[in-house]
């Protein structure tokens, strides 16, 4: 259960934590774009504008009118004034003007609009010719005309300011959202980084640990005056303890590194052969009263030799010799 535990902790929360710092992040970003999409405004739906355009248009094209019938306008500024109205009406017949009035219920004025336009430039063509009574029917027609524009250029400023504040609304709730998301983009760094501290910490400690037993089990190495060998799978020699130098006649920069059974013919007798062979399969050995002949006419030494098995977990990474002299006895 504790593995699992730690294996969560270490592995499962910082992994979670940065997969949910980046589904945010991915949110925050579509919101934003989102907000920014809502704040944006056309050109061509700004019908307030183009309302107005027309409704000037209109009066103009009225006033013109009027003071040609007094001699003050010549016949091209009237035209001109007539050309201008009938482009600011073609302007609402377009694709998103059309559906605005339509939307504001305005369908019907501006058929009605359109409708009067070859019977305006009819009769502003016969005001141009002379007949200045025809002033009064230019007047009767621009005047609902004027009135038409005027009511729908309201009822434009009305759904703009509607459809500004539904705008506001879905924009606030939307930087809500997005002030929620970096709240919990930042709790999820608060969280990643005290995880981090915290096997920061963990890790120094076990780090000291280590260092510290690595220390004392030296400590007890060089101390326990008996000599003490540990090879690898390989039957490689990484450890030659002091104690070992007087026995073999050999310093522990000669043997480390070294296959154990070329140290010296004493490892490669059978009986130490086999106990060293059973170590790395797992066995624990003794051995007692095995003698080491020198060449030179002397008496043999004996020793006792105890081999175990080197563990890392449940992996068997090499054997540990433990070898006294007890020639004496």
């Amino acid at each position: 259960l504790m593995p699992l535990m730690r294996y969560l902790v270490g592995v499962i929360l910082p992994v979670g934590t940065i997969a949910a710092f980046t589904l945010l992040l991915v949110y925050s970003f579509l919101q934003l774009d989102s907000v920014q999409r809502a704040i944006r405004i056309e050109g061509t739906q700004n019908m307030l504008w183009v309302l107005s355009r027309a409704q000037s248009a209109t009066l103009r094209l009225s006033e013109g009118a009027a003071r040609h019938a007094l001699g003050e306008d010549n016949r091209e500024e009237v035209s001109r004034r007539l050309d201008i109205w009938f482009s600011t009406m073609e302007v609402l017949r377009d694709g998103p003007q059309q559906r605005q009035m339509e939307s504001f219920g305005f369908a019907e004025a501006l058929e009605t609009m359109m409708a009067s336009g070859p019977v305006l430039e009819a009769t502003v063509m016969e005001l141009l010719a002379g007949d200045r009574d025809k002033v009064t029917e230019v007047h009767a027609i621009l005047s609902p005309l004027e009135a038409g524009l005027s009511r729908a250029a309201n009822q434009a400023m009305i759904a703009e300011w509607d459809e500004l504040g539904a705008r506001l609304d879905v924009t606030r709730t939307e930087m809500r959202q997005i002030g929620i998301s970096l709240a919990a983009i930042a709790a999820a760094g608060l969280v990643l980084v005290i995880h981090l501290m915290v096997t920061a910490r963990a890790s120094s400690g076990h780090a000291r640990l280590l260092k510290q037993e690595r220390a004392f089990s030296e400590l007890l190495v060089a101390s326990s005056g008996k000599g003490i060998i540990a090879v690898d799978t390989q039957g490689c020699c990484t450890l030659w303890n002091e104690a070992m130098r007087p026995l073999f006649d050999l310093h522990p920069e000669q043997a480390l590194g070294r296959d154990l059974r070329e140290l010296d013919g004493f490892f490669d007798v059978e009986r130490v052969r086999q106990a060293l062979d059973a170590a790395l399969a797992g066995e624990s050995r003794t051995i007692q009263d095995q003698p080491l002949f020198r060449p030179e006419p002397v008496r043999p030494s004996w020793f006792d030799i105890e081999v175990f098995p080197l563990r890392d977990h449940s992996a068997i990474i090499g054997a540990i010799l433990v070898i006294t002299d007890v020639t004496e006895r």
